[in-house]
């Protein structure tokens, strides 16, 4: 795992960016679906906090916290699906990638765009078993930032 956890980002170039965001989304989706169906309360509780201190950091226009925030945030929604393989996946292809995903947020803060809180309206959907709309709102929050 360490070797592929070095290796991704030689294999998986920038440009491939849409090509991450697919399989975040395929990756994430699956695991939402995981949360939902085995729902336990004080485990999804977990992602509010989480969201909030990344939001914070937004905020303040922390790109560093920023982007480490965010990656606990998704990477606790593959931890909380249970399912190990989904949290090595996240480890090994998705982690290695924040520089991406942090070049993405940089452009975000650069056009003072206004970003709608769309992890909390996932973590409500998820909270209420409302599984159409906690992908929803995945989709929007991993694709909505495209360049």
């Amino acid at each position: 795992q360490d070797y592929l956890k070095q290796a991704v980002p030689f294999i998986i170039q920038s440009e491939d960016y849409s090509e991450i965001i697919q399989f975040r989304e395929a990756l994430e989706s699956a695991a939402v679906k995981l949360i939902i169906k085995r729902y336990d309360t004080a485990e999804i509780a977990e992602l509010e906090p989480l969201f909030r201190i990344s939001n914070e950091a937004f905020s303040r226009h922390d790109i560093s916290d920023y982007v480490e925030k965010d990656l606990q945030f998704h990477r606790h929604l593959c931890a909380i699906s249970h399912n190990r393989i989904f949290l090595i996946m996240w480890d090994t292809f998705v982690q290695p990638l924040s520089e991406t995903i942090r070049a993405n947020a940089t452009a975000i803060f650069e056009s003072n765009s206004s970003v709608d809180d769309h992890h909390l309206f996932m973590i409500r959907a998820i909270q209420q078993k409302d599984e159409i709309t906690a992908l929803r709102h995945l989709h929007v929050i991993l694709n909505g930032i495209l360049p």
